[in-house]
């Protein structure tokens, strides 16, 4: 029994999913416990408030998205095979989606498609700029992309575009998910 678990806790520690887990905890309770307070970040450009909490999502999907990205063992083995990174993102969509829902629920979101739709946004974003950036800057397209909306457009529970704060059913906020949904997955699986 030893024997067969040895190598999963070992591959599970090497890929950094202990301290995922806690992050991404951590995230969740910061959302939950920001979503009541007023905090949040004043548009530039209209008048306006973006929620800390519903910032703080990028740190949730970054967490989700860390193990999948995480090369520690690339300097002693050889790279994960594409089963084995594709069984990674399957995790990983799953995760964000169920986390979404989770925090979805609640915070009684009135759409509760809304935050899986943005936490899953920014997991994959996060494995685009882990890809694009490397690995220890995969944080760093969705942060500059969620503190760039806040700052720069009316934060609005009905815009069309602002994926952020968008609580509505718009298409072009499923395009822009199903494009970082697209480009997540070519970045994981390549």
């Amino acid at each position: 029994m030893t024997t067969e678990i040895r190598p999963l806790r070992s591959h599970l520690k090497s890929r950094g999913v202990f301290t995922s887990g806690a992050v991404l905890v951590g995230g969740c309770i910061a959302v939950v416990v920001l979503s009541s307070s007023d905090a949040g970040l004043l548009s530039l450009v209209a008048t306006g408030v973006t929620p800390l909490a519903r910032l703080v999502t990028v740190l949730v999907g970054i967490a989700i998205a860390a193990p999948l990205t995480a090369r520690f063992e690339a300097d002693y083995m050889s790279p994960l095979r594409r089963d084995v990174r594709a069984w990674h993102l399957g995790a990983a969509l799953s995760c964000s989606v169920s986390v979404g829902v989770l925090l979805a629920v609640v915070l009684m979101e009135p759409n509760l498609w809304a935050l899986p739709r943005l936490v899953t946004f920014w997991t994959f974003l996060a494995i685009i700029s882990a890809t694009g950036f490397g690995t220890r800057l995969g944080w760093l397209l969705p942060s500059l992309i969620s503190v760039g909306i806040a700052l720069f457009s009316q934060p609005d529970a009905t815009s069309t575009w602002n994926i952020v704060m968008s609580t509505q059913p718009s298409p072009l906020l499923w395009v822009q998910f199903a494009l970082a949904i697209a480009g997540g997955s070519y970045c994981a699986l390549r």
